[in-house]
């Protein structure tokens, strides 16, 4: 999650660039959020998987971090000056409900990495001051029961692959 570790988007990028070869590249592959779902009788509201996303985006913004910069590389990359870059979203589905067996092979794997990262980021609800870190723990504890029970609401989140 690249979008999460930089805290000075247009330093960073100048940085990159600065040490680019001529005819050389940057990628990105990084979430997107808010996050998705196929059927969406799953509204915001009604799903924790949608409320975390939510409220992640708040605790990261308090932090100082912008959770929703994935969006923003394409322009960012264009405003230091690269060429035809190219953005590919891909949609990672959260558990195996995907039409092949790739997609649900990589929603199963993205579920099981999804529910490892989930307890770690506690402290990052929690930053917000009107969420207690019991609140978050219990929203953290309904993400997962949410996304492991999404076969009929088929909950994912876009992956967005950046490059020139």
């Amino acid at each position: 999650m690249l979008n999460v570790s930089v805290g000075d988007w247009p330093t960073f990028l100048g940085r990159c660039f600065e040490h680019l070869k001529p005819n050389g590249w940057i990628e990105f592959l990084d979430l997107a959020v808010p996050y998705g779902a196929d059927n969406m009788q799953a509204s915001d509201s009604s799903s924790a998987f949608f409320r975390f996303g939510e409220a992640l985006f708040k605790g990261f913004e308090l932090l100082g971090r912008d959770f929703r910069a994935g969006p923003k590389y394409v322009q960012r990359l264009r405003d230091l000056g690269l060429q035809d870059v190219k953005e590919t979203i891909l949609k990672w589905p959260m558990g195996a409900w995907g039409d092949t067996d790739m997609e649900r092979q990589t929603g199963q794997l993205s579920l099981q990495n999804f529910k490892l990262l989930l307890p770690d980021l506690v402290p990052v609800l929690a930053h917000d001051p009107d969420i207690s870190r019991e609140e978050a723990q219990k929203l953290v504890e309904d993400t997962i029961q949410d996304v492991e029970e999404n076969g009929v609401t088929r909950r994912y989140y876009e992956a967005m692959y950046v490059y020139p």
